[in-house]
This record gives structure tokens, sequence and C-alpha cells, in this order.
């Protein structure tokens, strides 16, 4: 029933995720399950070293100084929220842009192990 719907949004958002029109030129390349296997694999250890390793190193150790600040403001009548807003800004948005671009350095590093070990392997 979704695939026959006259409503033009429905039709526009399967024609990106479902590319079934003859100009989509990927549709008649198959890859091997081992290919396939192989990449989710990849992709799949790749975000879990980095969310792992973003959790213990980057997250982690913020929370404490978060509950402190919001701690402040909800115990101490004086405090403005936009001072405690304004303070877990500028105390979140390093640690953020980080989080950000530490996965092309993961991904960089993961891909030169990936490399190797397909060099090693066809070699």
């Amino acid at each position: 029933a979704l695939y026959t719907s006259r409503n033009d949004y429905v039709q526009s958002f399967l024609n990106i995720l479902f590319p079934l029109s003859r100009i989509y030129t990927g549709k008649e390349v198959h890859e091997s399950f081992g290919h396939t296997a192989m990449y989710i694999f990849f992709w799949v250890t790749l975000m879990a070293f980095k969310l792992g390793f973003s959790y213990l190193f980057e997250l982690y150790p913020m929370v404490l100084p978060t509950l402190e600040l919001t701690d402040d403001y909800i115990n101490y009548p004086d405090q403005s929220f936009a001072k405690m807003s304004l303070l877990l800004t500028m105390r979140w948005l390093p640690q953020f842009l980080v989080y950000i671009i530490d996965m092309s350095i993961f991904y960089a590093v993961w891909q030169a192990f990936a490399g190797t070990a397909v060099g090693f392997s066809e070699n």
C-alpha cells in the first residue's frame, strides 16, 4: 500500500530511500554476502570503539561538573538560569566539537588497520 501511494511526499521519500527508477545506475550492482558482512563489521566496530572511547574519556568526566552546576541552580535561589545555561554551554561546547571531529580520526586509523588486514590477506 505504501509503494502505490499517490501522495507526492511519500513517493519522493520512497524514491530517495528505494531508488527503483531506470536512471539509478547502482541497482544492478550486487555485492557478495561476505563483502557486505565485512563492510557492516567495519562500521559497527568503528562506531563501537568511537562511542566507547568518547563515553569513557569525553562524556563521563563531564557528568559531575554538569550535575554540580545544575545543583547550584536548583538549590541556590540567587543563581540565574541564563548564567547556568551559559556556563554549561561553555563547558560542553569544546567537548562536543572534539566529539564530532574525532570521528574522522577514528575513521582514518581504523581504515588503516582494515586496509592493512585486507592487504595481508590478499597477498
